[in-house]
């Protein structure tokens, strides 16, 4: 038997940095909710501190952590 796998239909944008003490504390819930809606939404983490212009959809950060819920 062949499964396959589809995109989910949002997408959270997870931006954080590698010394974010909130992004840290956040860890654990996030990693719950992905858990949670792993069939309907999927979980991007995007380091600020690599690339500090991202930009989503208009959506740029300006600040750690940081959640972008975009859906197609």
């Amino acid at each position: 038997m062949m499964f396959t796998t589809t995109p989910a239909p949002a997408i959270l944008y997870h931006f954080y940095s590698p010394g974010c003490v909130h992004c840290a504390e956040a860890a654990p819930h996030l990693q719950s909710f992905e858990l949670e809606h792993r069939r309907t939404v999927s979980v991007i983490r995007l380091n600020v501190e690599a690339k500090p212009d991202w930009n989503i959809k208009g959506y740029s950060p300006r600040s750690t952590p940081a959640y972008a819920l975009v859906r197609d």
